[in-house]
């Protein structure tokens, strides 16, 4: 399921992007360990984007083909986020036009062995043009490459624990 949010608080030049995936048959707690381990969201990145590089610990570089133009972007994983009983992962993703927080989020569905894994990216398009080229297609490929991740990231989830 894809949703688009724009102008959140009031800001038109602060898109969202939210995407998710059904996990079946892995509780939360395994998604969770599977989501807080760095290396993993690599393996969630590695194919969603038109190149992929590793950058340092904890951090990639991917860009992101489409048009009006390519956009380079940094993704960061920070930390997993115990403030919601265990549920977020926080991440951040730097590059022009698509700067910003990424969350990963869990919740339980039913039956109670299923977990619904959320992506949710709020960034700054820019203050001009940037708007434009989100309207233009830099949103709707960024939409892609996020449930294209969030597709992989459960596919790998459920591959490796299961």
């Amino acid at each position: 399921d894809l949703v688009l949010y724009s102008g959140l608080k009031g800001d038109a030049n602060m898109p969202v992007v939210t995407t998710d995936a059904l996990v079946e048959g892995v509780k939360r707690e395994k998604v969770m360990e599977w989501l807080s381990e760095p290396r993993n969201h690599g393996r969630a990145l590695a194919e969603a984007f038109s190149s992929f590089s590793p950058d340092r610990d904890n951090s990639w570089r991917v860009e992101l083909s489409g048009p009006p133009r390519p956009v380079k972007i940094h993704y960061l994983f920070e930390r997993p986020d115990t403030s919601h009983s265990g549920r977020r992962v926080l991440c951040r993703v730097v590059g022009k036009r698509v700067q910003g927080s990424l969350t990963w989020s869990l919740r339980t569905e039913k039956p109670s062995t299923n977990t619904r894994v959320t992506l949710h990216h709020d960034y700054k398009a820019g203050r001009f043009l940037g708007p434009l080229l989100d309207a233009a297609g830099t949103r709707q490929a960024l939409e892609s490459a996020w449930q294209d991740v969030v597709n992989k990231a459960a596919a790998e989830i459920m591959r490796d624990l299961k």
